[in-house]
């Protein structure tokens, strides 16, 4: 999270430099037309391949946890339809239900937390560094890219903050 407001405060000057260009053009008079369109090019395909990404993610954790039965083809398309009706209906629509949920979710966690706690065996918790620090630390670079996640998503909310 700070590595995005890192970000902001090094470019936010940059649409008061340029004042009514969007980010793709302000791209071409910093970097000139070839790099320029280059370095836009990136940050519009960087939101399609997170999408990507996440919806390659999260199908495999519904079909190695939940479902292991069913193919994973039918798992991402509904995941994607999902994702799709949730931009079809915007941002609004959807922080609405999740004001309403989130209460209902933590109220559930809490009651979950309380209910299963004389059920928790701590000699279950002792093999936490089973393996070597380099293995772990290999199958953890999966999730490197989101600990930039906020610098991108500051950098594609920029021209909003000119305007």
């Amino acid at each position: 999270m700070e590595s995005g407001y890192a970000s902001y405060g090094c470019l936010s000057p940059y649409p008061v430099r340029f004042p009514g260009l969007p980010l793709c053009e302000i791209n071409e008079k910093l970097f000139g037309k070839w790099i320029g369109k280059t370095v836009s090019l990136l940050f519009v395909t960087m939101p399609l391949i997170d999408t990507a990404d996440l919806l390659y993610s999260a199908g495999n954790v519904v079909k190695t946890e939940m479902m292991p039965e069913t193919p994973i083809t039918p798992l991402k398309i509904l995941m994607a339809v999902i994702l799709l009706l949730g931009v079809r209906v915007r941002f609004e629509t959807i922080s609405r239900a999740v004001e309403i949920f989130v209460v209902l979710f933590i109220a559930l966690f809490i009651i979950f937390m309380v209910l299963i706690t004389p059920e928790i065996d701590f000699n279950n918790i002792q093999p936490i560094f089973e393996t070597d620090l380099k293995t772990i630390l290999w199958a953890s670079m999966d999730m490197v890219p989101y600990v930039f996640y906020p610098f991108r998503r500051v950098i594609n909310d920029l021209p909003s903050f000119s305007q």
